[in-house]
């Protein structure tokens, strides 16, 4: 997934993982004992986690100087001003504002800060987890209007990929700007779709659950999961899905169209799944 990721600049090659899990073990297991014991918070968590491997994989990349757009709530703590000191920090820093106020992430999307910021100020719904939930959970999540963040620490301690081809810093950054996407100003409309697909799903609107094939199923897991944007996109991405689904399961070819009595079928069905919506 290096070459195709949108944060291949911080990923590393699978055999590298695990010898730098050695590296780093000790160093990442302070941080996660100081937030079990509630020395930390989990913005500062996932800045230090974040911070220490990035730091390890291209030293001094990760940070520039300038004043963040974010606002970081000034609360000091002695671990973090710690973490700063192995970062090699000459600067005393003793919290994320300290940091905000004097530099900026670079190399990674603005969704990373703004997520960390949103949870340091608690301005989004956000649940931290340490496995990957499926699919539908996140789809339950998501109708409630949460998302989830997940921080593999076995990954991360062991080198061990989350779901057998992501590394967990990359897993982490995946999860986060996905999060950012989901709380942005399509948020409630998002909260709505995802709301009326579950409710879909469960009335069986959409289609037969015999009739669920592989290329559906990958298809709605995608959306559930991972696709966070406008109404009308989520709307459009789905009715596709669904269409393909439905000229499988009449056995229509790609280049034939469908009888007017299946497209009637299809219109129907779709309006029962877009009926009552509305903000």
């Amino acid at each position: 997934m290096k070459n195709n990721s949108r944060f291949k600049y911080f990923l590393v090659e699978p055999s590298d993982l695990a010898p730098e899990a050695t590296v780093l073990r000790c160093r990442l297991e302070k941080i996660f004992s100081a937030f079990d014991l509630g020395e930390m918070t989990v913005a500062e968590l996932l800045f230090a986690v974040i911070a220490t491997v990035c730091e390890h994989r291209r030293p001094g990349q990760w940070w520039m100087r300038g004043k963040s757009e974010f606002v970081f709530p000034q609360k000091k703590n002695f671990i973090l001003s710690a973490v700063f000191k192995d970062l090699g920090f000459v600067i005393p820093l003793e919290s994320l504002a300290d940091f905000f106020n004097n530099y900026r992430i670079k190399n990674l999307p603005q969704s990373i800060p703004r997520i960390l910021f949103l949870w340091s100020t608690e301005l989004a719904f956000l649940d931290l987890r340490e496995a990957p939930i499926t699919p539908l959970e996140m789809l339950h999540y998501q109708e409630r209007g949460w998302r989830v963040v997940t921080l593999s620490r076995h990954c991360f301690l062991t080198g061990e990929v989350v779901d057998g081809q992501r590394d967990a810093l990359e897993f982490l950054l995946h999860d986060m700007t996905h999060a950012n996407l989901f709380f942005s100003a399509t948020h409630q409309e998002q909260k709505i779709f995802f709301g009326q697909l579950s409710a879909a799903l469960k009335q069986n609107i959409l289609f037969p659950p015999e009739s669920l094939d592989a290329e559906l199923k990958t298809a709605l897991e995608y959306i559930m999961s991972d696709m966070n944007s406008s109404r009308p996109h989520l709307e459009q991405s789905l009715r596709a899905a669904l269409m393909e689904h439905r000229r499988r399961v009449y056995g229509v070819l790609p280049t034939e169209s469908l009888s007017l009595e299946q497209e009637q079928q299809f219109q129907s069905d779709w309006s029962s799944f877009c009926r009552d919506q509305t903000l």
